[in-house]
């Protein structure tokens, strides 16, 4: 009787015990060993544990209300593509903390998903007055300004974003503005420059062969 009496109270979440042992345990055996049962067991295993991740966050929230909690778990929305939802986190972090930092790019970012372009580029614009030497703000800028149709601001945030750091999807940008712009024999540069770095790279390669193809056609 007294099991039937408990069963409804006694909810098995294999996830919710993967997540509280690794919070706990961190990457311990125990946590090792209930992964390995779990993932053998349930499909879609890694969406079940962000699932549950994202109910951890969400209590962390609710019961904390700090910037760095709302911050969090609009973090985790975004991972989930709940992008309305994690703006709502991220603007509950910026009413705590005006200054908290990578809010405003965070918000960007889901901007970005949405297809709205210019907010994107106002938060983007609030991120650069909180954290001015956030290295990956120009090849954001550059992004939404290439979105925009806004080619020359962009080849000029690119060409920024190459002087701290160069890699292949900077090149592959680069390469974008340019032929929005008309100047094709650079952009190929650009792509060459962006297979070099990456030859795995998809959007090179396919960037290259696509330009070279309308080149030799």
């Amino acid at each position: 009787h007294s099991q039937r009496a408990l069963a409804p109270e006694m909810t098995w979440d294999p996830f919710q015990l993967v997540m509280h042992s690794k919070r706990l345990l961190g990457k311990s055996s125990i946590t090792r060993r209930w992964k390995s049962l779990a993932k053998k067991r349930y499909q879609r295993f890694d969406h079940g544990l962000l699932r549950a991740e994202l109910d951890l966050f969400a209590a962390y929230a609710r019961t904390s209300n700090t910037a760095d909690a709302h911050h969090k778990y609009g973090y985790r929305l975004m991972r989930f593509g709940r992008y309305g939802e994690a703006i709502g986190e991220f603007r509950k972090a910026l009413a705590i903390d005006p200054r908290r930092d990578n809010a405003h790019f965070n918000i960007a970012a889901c901007l970005e998903r949405l297809k709205l372009p210019e907010a994107a580029l106002r938060e983007y614009k609030h991120e650069g007055m909180v954290d001015p030497n956030d290295s990956d703000l120009p090849y954001r800028f550059a992004r939404v300004l290439l979105e925009l149709g806004r080619y020359e601001k962009a080849l000029t945030a690119i060409d920024e974003a190459l002087k701290l750091r160069k890699n292949s999807k900077h090149h592959v940008l680069r390469g974008r503005a340019l032929e929005r712009l008309g100047r094709h024999e650079e952009a190929l540069e650009a792509y060459r420059n962006a297979v070099s770095l990456d030859p795995s790279s998809e959007a090179a390669v396919s960037e290259l062969q696509r330009l070279n193809h309308l080149r030799n056609s």
